[in-house]
């Protein structure tokens, strides 16, 4: 989603397609939770060291554990970025759920790895 409302900013795309506006949400859109690819990337490097340590694989859930709802999300960039953000309104998709958010507990317990790009606008700001 970051990269889509970032293409907008920059003219590269029209809209953004609104998938469900009817979400019983603070905002009536869906909610997620957003993690910067330098967390991501963290997390691997994380996770590599501990295997060069002998430790079994693992599967770990990345988030931040924040709730942001699509349009909290496009508010935000339009904000950081200054531009206006058009949105197309759609139905809603089959199968969409209303919140996934990521518990992270796992990861940061086990490997010591925590999201330092947590807030909404600093990962738009340094994406």
């Amino acid at each position: 989603m970051i990269p889509l409302v970032l293409e907008l900013a920059l003219s590269r795309r029209e809209a953004l397609t609104v998938f469900g506006c009817d979400y019983p949400t603070r905002t009536g859109t869906c909610i997620r939770d957003y993690v910067h690819v330098s967390d991501l990337t963290q997390a691997h490097i994380h996770a590599l060291q501990a295997l060069q340590t002998g430790r079994a694989s693992m599967t770990f859930n990345l988030g931040t554990s924040r709730e942001y709802t699509f349009r909290e999300v496009v508010d935000t960039a339009a904000s950081v970025t200054f531009r206006p953000m058009p949105l197309v309104e759609n139905n809603r998709r089959i199968g969409d759920p209303v919140v996934i958010v990521a518990e992270s507990d796992v990861i940061r317990n086990d490997l010591g790895c925590s999201s330092v790009y947590g807030d909404l606008e600093t990962i738009i700001e340094t994406a």
